[in-house]
């Protein structure tokens, strides 16, 4: 019997070198080292190095077993759960297996009263704990059999192209963006009648603000600031983090920001070619040059005897916070370096859905003194905030 828990660090005291290795070998050899440890072994009742290893346990066993058979299960019988409760219209609700949504919220609930530890499942005994955990419909037959329901291949084939065209609605409500009093789907809009959108609506406060205006912002009070509030552990976070917004909408709202920068940039520096200094592959969609996102910034221009590089962060409201990944991190330790030559600034675009509200602020480089003064590291990652005065 292998020895487990505290027995086996109190017994692992007792594996000691021989000591007239010191004066025989300046280095011991392997052979000798494994007869050590096999002895060893042996007095505490285990097999030596390099005996067969024993099959993994037989809850191991089952629990693997019933971790990939409940998602072909599910997988399975959602289809024809659909077919069977359009056809016959039973009273009870059973979107927990009908809805992908609750599929692993129901294998945790099985995972919580022991169902997928004690045997194998196979499609019965997983049906009858369905029933008796009120899943399955009282009167739909312990089967995955169609002809068994009362199901046609038909019944099936008609229900599963319903769910597809309910998942992928469910699917392009998501990924819509509210703008200017309407729904935009990103994979449908026009973006040059977006931008001409833009240019019309946007407050000639907006437009007309100045390059070189910097945001009001408050100074970071650090943690060694006796005067600083505690902050409350996971102060803004929701249980479970944020849910995951669709790529297309992130796309769209940070193409929104570019296209907002852009505008107003065109208003500001009508003596620079804008359309060249729009470097990133968001630009490219608009001007039909050639973008990089792998600068690290969206646009590039002279101002004050300088080059600006311009980061746009972009929001539908009003977080005063924003993200940077690893090659905006580059370019702004790059422009931070003495004698650069370089700006690299953030703008920070809130409010990007309603143009009429939009505001653009410029906030400075997070990598200099000057951004570390107004801006916080906060959460995870390379999350960066603000406040106003």
């Amino acid at each position: 019997m292998i020895i487990r828990d505290g027995t086996a660090r109190d017994a692992i005291r007792t594996l000691k070198p021989d000591p007239a290795w010191l004066l025989l070998f300046k280095e011991p050899p392997d052979v000798k080292l494994e007869a050590l440890v096999n002895t060893w072994l042996d007095q505490q009742g285990a097999p030596p190095l390099g005996d067969h290893i024993e099959e993994p346990s037989r809850l191991t066993q089952v629990r693997e077993h019933n971790r990939k058979f409940f998602f072909d299960f599910v997988g399975r019988a959602r289809p024809l759960l659909r077919a069977w409760c359009a056809k016959f219209q039973p009273d009870r609700h059973v979107a927990s297996l009908i809805d992908a949504d609750g599929e692993e919220d129901l294998r945790k609930r099985l995972d919580s009263i022991g169902v997928l530890d004690f045997r194998m499942l196979d499609d019965l005994s997983a049906v009858e704990w369905l029933q008796i955990l009120n899943i399955w419909p009282v009167d739909m037959p312990h089967s995955l059999e169609p002809k068994d329901l009362g199901l046609s291949d038909e019944d099936v084939k008609d229900e599963s192209v319903k769910a597809r065209e309910a998942r992928e609605e469910r699917k392009r409500e998501a990924r819509m963006v509210a703008f200017n009093g309407k729904m935009l789907d990103p994979t449908e809009v026009d973006l040059f009648a977006l931008s001409d959108e833009l240019q019309q609506s946007l407050s000639v406060e907006v437009l007309g603000s100045s390059l070189g205006s910097s945001a009001d912002l408050a100074t970071v009070q650090r943690d060694d600031d006796p005067s600083k509030p505690p902050r409350k552990q996971n102060a803004g976070k929701k249980k479970g983090g944020r849910p995951r917004v669709p790529e297309e909408k992130t796309e769209l709202i940070g193409r929104l920001g570019e296209m907002v920068v852009y505008r107003w940039l065109k208003r500001i520096l009508g003596k620079q070619d804008i359309d060249s200094a729009w470097v990133s592959e968001n630009g490219a969609l608009i001007t039909g040059r050639d973008g990089n996102d792998g600068l690290g910034y969206d646009f590039e221009v002279s101002y004050r005897n300088q080059i600006w590089q311009i980061e746009v962060k972009a929001s539908v409201d009003d977080p005063q916070s924003f993200e940077i990944g690893e090659t905006e991190v580059r370019a702004a330790r790059l422009a931070a370096r003495a004698r650069s030559g370089i700006q690299y600034k953030i703008a920070y675009v809130s409010h990007v859905a309603e143009p009429a509200q939009t505001k653009i602020e410029m906030l400075p480089n997070p990598m200099t003194d000057e951004g570390a003064h107004v801006l916080e590291l906060r959460g995870e990652g390379i999350r960066y905030g603000f406040e106003r005065r």
